[in-house]
């Protein structure tokens, strides 16, 4: 087996592990049953929302865009990401509000639930599209540090901009789709700014840096989604002692 591929067998399951041990063990009995099967429809909806939105928007902008310096293009395929992964992810969670199935003292965990699911389809498109890259195809497991610790964090960051949404749906505000939207094409501009500025600062230095600044990001949306969920939490416990 490719190195690449144990690499993703492992954050497989470190995200499985830590998020999914974390959303299980804070859930509801009556929950787990359907956060077990909202994580695993999740993995295949990111194939979807690849193949069935972002292909497909890239087949209609490309050719438009193909007068365009590339550096432009390369600009606005930075949004192909925010847009068609945020919708996808939101896709199923929707019929799930609609059916009072997430509410304000559980919509938390669904929205890390729909994160991992998510996070782990993606961990296996890039394990098999790194490896058919020899450069890549080519190490141990050993040397993909880097794989399995930005998977990790991503599966994370894919729930954070999730709650990040739900948060303002459930109140019956849209915002928060642009506002998860936004969160993600932040974490994704970095990879712009690397390829403009390849022609100076080493791709090496920029692995550097991408990695730093993925790490601080997590850090930054842990902070910001716990002062969330404390709310949440705090308001709960206010309308009980009220009664």
């Amino acid at each position: 087996m490719q190195g690449i591929f144990i690499a993703a067998l492992i954050v497989t399951i470190l995200s499985a592990g830590v998020i999914g041990g974390a959303i299980f063990w804070r859930a509801k009995a009556n929950e787990r049953k359907l956060l077990f099967v909202v994580t695993l429809v999740y993995i295949p909806i990111f194939f979807a929302a690849y193949y069935g939105l972002r292909l497909p928007l890239d087949s209609v902008l490309g050719p438009i865009l193909s007068g365009y310096p590339v550096e432009f293009y390369q600009f606005v395929t930075l949004f192909y990401a925010p847009i068609t992964e945020e919708l996808a992810k939101l896709s199923l969670l929707a019929v799930l509000l609609l059916a009072q199935r997430i509410k304000k003292d559980n919509y938390h965990r669904f929205a890390f639930t729909v994160g991992l699911g998510f996070g782990i389809g993606e961990i296996w498109f890039l394990a098999e599209l790194f490896a058919k890259q020899p450069q890549i195809a080519s190490l141990p497991w050993y040397l993909l540090g880097g794989f399995i610790t930005e998977r990790f964090l991503v599966c994370f960051l894919h729930g954070a901009f999730v709650l990040i949404a739900v948060h303002y749906l459930i109140k019956g505000q849209y915002r928060g789709i642009l506002y998860a939207m936004g969160l993600h094409f932040a974490v994704n501009l970095p990879i712009y700014l690397a390829y403009i500025t390849r022609d100076y600062i080493a791709a090496y230095i920029w692995q550097i840096l991408l990695s730093y600044y993925v790490i601080i990001f997590a850090l930054v949306m842990l902070v910001l989604t716990s002062r969330i969920i404390s709310a949440r939490r705090r308001a709960g416990s206010n309308r009980l002692n009220k009664r």
